[in-house]
């Protein structure tokens, strides 16, 4: 309670009547692009802003038992919206409100891939309330493969939507002219700094492809994996990886990150998300994982396809690039879509999405 009282942001005025309500106000960011021209107001979930307004009333009203939760409902009630939504749909609590305060459509949207561990939460929630159901009006889902999971536990109407940030960054062209590039998207952790580097898969990676790159007339570019890794993290990365003539790409900000994404002929990943929703995009690529597309996925996938193998070594990772460099774009086009797009689908602009909040409000 005191570390609330003195660490969190205060709000003295009364919640205003608002159409849409979003739940958890790190899901704003994301969120922005699509509601910035909406009524809306955040419900901060974790306490980082507290309205006084509010917790004054609830506690006259309705005592200190079970504070949390009439405070809640009350911010619910003072602000009245159409619509609630949130990006927290691995918050299981997001999915009880509809019983709470029922009088509101409510809206969840995945933004990133689950492993087992989310769903086997669940289902031993559900054996201990057997009477319990989770549920919201609509679910936003990245690919049609997370639907048989979420719809053993959850009563929703299902959308696949792939990526929120993904779809609000759409590519404008593809490339037909002959690759002459590839961006290898970084998966460096910091977590990682007490393993030997030539250790991580990562790594093994980017050396095989130092050694491909040297051997064909084209350019190899790192893309670095962390939000405001600046350019004076580049002497860094190249201690990492180690020397050569490739070039570094800072990841400054979202915009800049996905712009550089859109604007690449060709990527070579480990696991990465972002590396999943270049490919939706019908970008060249390849990956190499552990486990395709990762640990604990929801779909079992054989271990080497179109654009991915779980065995790497220096042969494999060439001859997976230059099968796919030598394939027709549209040939490449439909045999990619017909997989990805069950993994991360693609929905530029979010357009799927802005007509359901359009309907609602």
């Amino acid at each position: 309670i005191f570390k609330l009282i003195f660490s969190a942001k205060w709000d003295f005025n009364a919640p205003q009547k608002k159409d849409l309500l979003i739940y958890d106000g790190m899901s704003i960011e994301n969120l922005y692009p699509i509601l910035k021209k909406k009524n809306f107001d955040i419900y901060h979930v974790r306490c980082e802003k507290i309205n006084l307004y509010v917790l004054i009333y609830t506690i006259l009203n309705n005592g200190l038992l079970n504070l949390k939760q009439n405070y809640k409902l009350n911010y619910f009630k003072k602000v009245n919206p159409k619509a609630i939504i949130t990006l927290i749909d691995d918050n299981p609590g997001f999915f009880r409100l509809k019983k709470l305060f029922p009088d509101t459509k409510y809206i969840s949207i995945q933004i990133a891939l689950k492993g087992d561990n989310f769903f086997k939460y669940l289902k031993t929630f559900k054996k201990k309330n057997k009477n319990f159901e989770f549920q919201s009006d609509y679910s936003f889902i990245l690919g049609k493969n997370e639907l048989l999971n979420y719809s053993k536990f959850l009563s929703s109407k299902f959308i696949s939507l792939g990526s929120l940030k993904n779809n609000n960054n759409p590519i404008k062209f593809q490339f037909k002219k002959p690759i002459t590039e590839i961006t290898f998207i970084s998966q460096f952790s910091y977590s990682k700094l007490n393993i030997n580097p030539k250790k991580w898969r990562d790594y093994k990676i980017f050396q095989y492809l130092k050694n491909y790159f040297e051997k064909k007339n084209v350019k190899l570019r790192l893309l670095s994996r962390f939000e405001g890794d600046k350019k004076n993290r580049e002497k860094f990365y190249r201690e990492i990886y180690g020397k050569g003539n490739w070039e570094f790409i800072p990841n400054l900000n979202v915009n800049t990150t996905y712009r550089v994404v859109n604007s690449s002929q060709f990527i070579v990943f480990e696991t990465s998300t972002l590396g999943y929703e270049a490919l939706s995009k019908k970008i060249k690529g390849v990956c190499f994982p552990k486990k395709f597309p990762y640990k604990d996925y929801s779909h079992n996938y054989k271990s080497s396809g179109l654009f991915w193998s779980q065995n790497l070594n220096q042969k494999i990772l060439n001859t997976k690039i230059d099968q796919i460099f030598k394939m027709k774009n549209k040939i490449w086009k439909y045999q990619v879509g017909n997989i990805v797009n069950n993994i991360v689908d693609y929905n530029p602009d979010n357009k799927s999405l802005k007509k359901i909040i359009n309907k609602i409000i």
